[in-house]
């Protein structure tokens, strides 16, 4: 059995994850260009492989029909929606993520562009390297109505950390509601309208698909307060950022803090925004979520492996 591994970073906080690969004696191939492949790229390097340990990059229609030997593809982290999920069904390729590894450090990540934008900790230091000494008045999260959007595994942690910090509401969307939430950490199930009228924050926790793209536009901008900040830590796609542009430069919205992009590295105009905080989609990249990421990953290999006797 062969794997290629086509992230352009792996094993760089722990060796464990090929220590796995070599137990099983699975042969691993690492990405030779140590940088996000393009499709062209996969076609060549990962032929003949059994198997995809994957990122973010695309791998298409055209990769799976150039490899008549993969068999699985296991992506280190949440989001399988660079995966063409129709083909691989067709194919029947089976797709693994690891859903639980990056919650917590995304979640933490989360909180603290909240706690940044509330208190406008980098406007701040912008101004004073340009030799402005300026205070710029903050906001308490106990005088906020918070609003969750995607209740899953990170928006659930994302309102227990944010729980102690009592905010004045904390709303929730989400087709799921989950009983703990409302029992436990006060949370009100609303519609999507009734979210984006009331809430003073809002956070993004959603899958990419159909029916999530977009799902943030200029007619949910509309329904927002003039002082609403919104917080994008899952995908870029959720939100139309030609949209989200409009509202910053008219002053309809305060404030975005973005982690996740349509297009990344993002070299967009956004960046040219005082009410825009970019970070480089980072959420996840800790030490110990990263570790356990690749770690997932690679056992979904191995399971797969066991289950259809694939190992000598």
């Amino acid at each position: 059995m062969k794997v290629f591994i086509s992230l352009n970073q792996f094993c760089h906080f722990s060796d464990i994850p090929k220590k796995l690969l070599k137990k099983y004696s699975i042969e691993y191939i690492n990405n030779p260009l140590k940088k996000k492949l393009s499709e062209k790229d996969l076609i060549k390097y990962q032929n003949k492989c059994d198997f995809i340990l994957a990122g973010t990059e695309k791998i298409s229609k055209k990769v799976m029909y150039n490899n008549k030997n993969l068999k699985a593809i296991s992506r280190v982290g949440v989001g399988i929606d660079n995966i063409d999920l129709k083909v691989a069904k067709k194919k029947q390729i089976k797709v693994f993520n690891t859903p639980l590894a990056p919650s917590d450090s995304v979640a933490e990540f989360s909180l603290a562009l909240i706690l940044n934008s509330i208190k406008q900790i980098n406007l701040m230091d912008t101004k004073i390297r340009k030799k402005k000494w300026i205070k710029l008045q903050g906001k308490m999260i106990s005088d906020l109505n918070i609003g969750i959007i995607g209740t899953g595994n990170i928006g659930s942690k994302l309102i227990k950390l944010l729980f102690f910090f009592k905010p004045k509401k904390i709303l929730a969307y989400d087709k799921i509601k989950k009983t703990n939430l409302i029992k436990n950490f006060n949370v009100s199930y609303v519609s999507k309208k009734a979210l984006l009228e009331n809430s003073d924050l809002i956070s993004l926790h959603l899958s990419s698909n159909p029916e999530t793209k977009k799902f943030i536009g200029g007619g949910e901008f509309k329904l927002m307060k003039k002082s609403a900040i919104i917080i994008n830590t899952s995908r870029g796609e959720i939100i139309n950022e030609k949209k989200l542009e409009n509202a910053l430069k008219k002053k309809m919205i305060g404030f975005a803090a973005l982690d996740a992009f349509e297009k990344e590295p993002y070299k967009g105009s956004m960046i040219n925004l005082e009410n825009c905080l970019i970070t480089s989609h980072s959420s996840s990249f800790t030490k110990s979520a990263r570790k356990m990421m690749e770690i997932h990953a690679v056992k979904n290999i191995i399971r797969f492996c066991i289950k259809n006797k694939k190992l000598n």
